[in-house]
């Protein structure tokens, strides 16, 4: 929903609230939200993803970038299982 396919949509999703750069996932779980984004083994982060990042992470939220299957459930473990090992 955030990656527009032309301008035309772009402007629907600014006029929606989503802003360029925001993460794939939102996971809240009790009580915090974790801010996820998705990317393959070599993918790297545009620039607006880099700006969206050090914003949330200013404000005390926390950004993970997942390259794969295994990384998505381990997170998933930390945060639904292990929540006090997040900080």
């Amino acid at each position: 929903m955030n990656n527009s396919k032309n301008k035309i949509e772009g402007n629907k999703n600014l006029a929606k609230g989503i802003i360029p750069g925001r993460s794939d996932f939102e996971f809240f779980f009790n009580g915090k939200t974790y801010f996820i984004e998705i990317k393959t083994e070599k993918g790297i982060q545009e620039e607006d993803q880099i700006i969206f990042q050090k914003n949330i992470e200013k404000h005390g939220f926390q950004y993970f970038i997942i390259r794969n299957i295994e990384e998505f459930i381990y997170l998933h473990n930390l945060i639904t299982k292990k929540n006090d090992i997040l900080i």
